[in-house]
């Protein structure tokens, strides 16, 4: 696996990862480096501009790093995604200097996507259940406040599987969401929450394709 850096001109460099194969997501922190995270190794990794990569391991048992986000304050926020107990899932934050410590623990188990606006407050995604299971929603942590999950994505979860997977906001602060959704046959939805309330849905039609369109 390769990172690749393209300027403004057209021209691309490639850049070895390094170590395990496999690599999640890409953000980057105060000091312009990039992080992604190797969920299967339990670390995330730092690549300097320069190409150099160094690998940390997140220092609790059995994690599972993934979606990475730039924070304001120059941190990368990750989601730790791991269903055993323990860890609860939780936020870790990784410094440009490569120091790991968790910051929230999350009251459900979360899907690996995450956004971050510019006051610090973080956005993540909870699955829907079908059948008349709980909907998928977004929930946001804002500084100061608990944790706000009353977001509904959709309103025909009674009968369909609802994974919403990618996050990200818009210049209003408003999420958008990719949910793929259905319960034989499977479709994408995005959807936009305004003011904690669904607003827009939009059909993309084949799944094969966009998951990876939305950042």
């Amino acid at each position: 696996h390769r990172l690749g850096r393209l300027t403004p001109q057209g021209q691309l460099t490639e850049f070895a990862m390094g170590g395990a194969a496999e690599g999640a997501g890409l953000a980057a922190d105060g000091d312009g480096s990039l992080w992604f995270a190797r969920p299967i190794s339990q670390q995330v990794s730092r690549m300097t501009t320069a190409g150099v990569v160094t690998d940390f391991p997140v220092p609790w048992e059995s994690p599972y790093p993934c979606a990475p986000a730039s924070a304001p304050d120059g941190s990368v926020l990750f989601v730790d995604a791991s269903a055993l107990l323990p860890p609860l899932p939780q936020i870790l934050r990784a410094t440009p200097a490569g120091a790991i410590t968790s910051v929230a623990v999350l009251p459900d188990s979360p899907r690996c996507t995450l956004a971050v606006d510019a006051t610090g407050a973080f956005w993540w995604t909870l699955s829907g259940a079908p059948f008349g299971g709980t909907p998928a929603r977004v929930c946001v942590r804002r500084p100061g406040e608990l944790d706000d999950c009353s977001a509904l994505l959709l309103d025909d979860s009674s009968t369909l599987l609802q994974l919403p997977d990618r996050i990200a906001l818009d210049t209003d602060g408003n999420p958008w969401v990719l949910v793929t959704r259905g319960e034989f046959t499977f479709h994408d939805t995005v959807a936009r929450i305004e003011a904690g309330l669904f607003r827009n849905g939009f059909e993309t039609g084949d799944t094969s394709y966009w998951s990876a369109a939305v950042p």
